[in-house]
């Protein structure tokens, strides 16, 4: 990380298991709590959240900012202010965390944020049921191109891009 800026690191790097996990959730829940939202641990790498606030609110998928400043996708609105400063405080929790500690002893990436995605109210789900291939996500993160195709990259859409880039800041994608 730059003296900078804040760039979001690509969750699966963090390798974080079940029992760290629902560890530092536990640790973090009273600060959520006390300001009226509800938390549970869905996986890992997935905590879910609801609070009346998150309804409208907009947010990047980690997908878009993984690798990018994540100033350019933190709201300044009154309502993201509380979000800003849970961020804040759950860094400064999770700072001493006997969980960081012990995975920085073994040379492995601290927790020591949490990134909100994929805010809205509830919807059921269309028919059928949704498969993604997850295949050239990694690739395009890192901007192997070479993997990006070898995965199947150009056959995707039938054709070659006339340049394989990922969404930038200047193309507007949030």
């Amino acid at each position: 990380m730059g003296r900078e800026e804040i760039v979001l690191t690509d969750p699966d790097a963090l390798r974080l298991d079940e029992d760290e996990s629902r560890a530092l959730l536990e640790a973090v829940r009273e600060l959520f709590e006390s300001e009226g939202f509800a938390l549970a641990w869905g996986a890992p790498l997935r905590w879910y959240t609801a609070h009346e606030l998150l309804a409208e609110m907009p947010t990047a998928s980690l997908d878009r900012v993984v690798g990018r400043n994540v100033d350019r996708w933190l709201l300044a609105s009154r309502e993201a202010r509380l979000l800003r400063r849970l961020q804040n405080e759950v860094q400064m929790l999770l700072h001493t965390h006997p969980v960081n500690e012990a995975r920085e002893a073994r040379g492995e990436l601290a927790v020591n944020s949490f990134w909100l995605s994929g805010c809205g109210r509830w919807q059921e789900a269309a028919e059928g049921t949704v498969q993604v291939d997850a295949s050239l996500r990694t690739p395009l993160l890192s901007d192997d191109w070479a993997s990006w195709a070898e995965a199947g990259g150009p056959s995707m859409s039938g054709r070659w891009p006339s340049s394989p880039a990922r969404p930038s800041a200047a193309s507007g994608w949030r």
